[in-house]
């Protein structure tokens, strides 16, 4: 019996801290370059190129990651990332 292939698509525990720390740097007030996709949930691949091209133009190395990795994941995926996309502690004080 053979193996599946490897798969190349990131999987949400690997990617999620990644946007927790953009929430938590400067570049990412609200999502930074990202904000239509993390905060609007907006996932299609249209909308994520839109703004991969937007964090090139402003050299943002976090968004421009986050933002290729997006692009290899599923539309599922994208959903809980964006679904969860602020950190414990940002909710917490939101919530008070």
């Amino acid at each position: 019996m053979t193996s599946p292939p490897p798969t190349d698509k990131p999987t949400v525990p690997e990617v999620l801290p990644l946007v927790h720390d953009l929430y938590r740097s400067d570049h990412g007030t609200v999502g930074g370059c990202l904000h239509s996709v993390l905060d609007d949930g907006n996932i299609e691949d249209g909308a994520i190129q839109y703004c991969l091209k937007e964090a090139e133009a402003e050299d943002c190395k976090p968004c421009t990651t986050i933002a290729r990795l997006l692009m290899r994941m599923s539309r599922t995926q994208r959903t809980k990332i964006s679904r969860n996309c602020y950190p414990r502690e940002i909710t917490e004080i939101e919530k008070s």
